[in-house]
Parts: C-alpha cells; sequence; structure tokens
C-alpha cells in the first residue's frame, strides 16, 4: 500500500471545471480534467494507490489494469514535475 502526498505550498484553482495547479517556487503548472481531478483528489486525502485504482474502476468505464497504469503514469508526471512526495 504506497502513499503519495502533495508538495506543501502548491496554488490550486478550479477553473471553468478544470483543476489548475501551480507550484510558485518552480513555475510547474498542470490543468487536470475530470479523471486526473478525481485522482488528485483521492492522492490529496492520502487514499493508497490500491484504493485510488478501485475508485476509478468504479466510476469510470476503465478496467484495473488501464486504471493502474493511468494512475502510475499521472504519478509520474506529477514527480517529475516536483508536484508530489511519495511515502
Amino acid at each position: 500500500m504506497k502513499l503519495h502526498f502533495l508538495k506543501p505550498g502548491l496554488l490550486i484553482q478550479n477553473v471553468d471545471g478544470e483543476l489548475i495547479i501551480l507550484d510558485p517556487s518552480s513555475d510547474a503548472y498542470f490543468g487536470l480534467n475530470e479523471v486526473g481531478l478525481c485522482i488528485f483528489e483521492c492522492i490529496d486525502q492520502h487514499f493508497p494507490s490500491d484504493d485510488i485504482v478501485t475508485y476509478l474502476t468504479e466510476n469510470f468505464d476503465i478496467d484495473k489494469k488501464t486504471a493502474n497504469l493511468d494512475l502510475l503514469d499521472f504519478i509520474d508526471e506529477l514527480k517529475q514535475a516536483d508536484l508530489l512526495v511519495s511515502a
């Protein structure tokens, strides 16, 4: 069970149904769609990765393998932008 945490100090704003994340220390910017927003909210609520995959399969038309791959890709992108830390 792996937990991920958002980097402290991020600026987060919902703009016209899209979640915008900005790291003022690096100017890293992300815009999230509906699925990205759900993953982000799960991370923010400290859901373990397995629970996020389950949430995605229950709320979107996606199988477990695809949900897991999408989650890993999303987490990797946030880590590369230095917006996420893992426990």
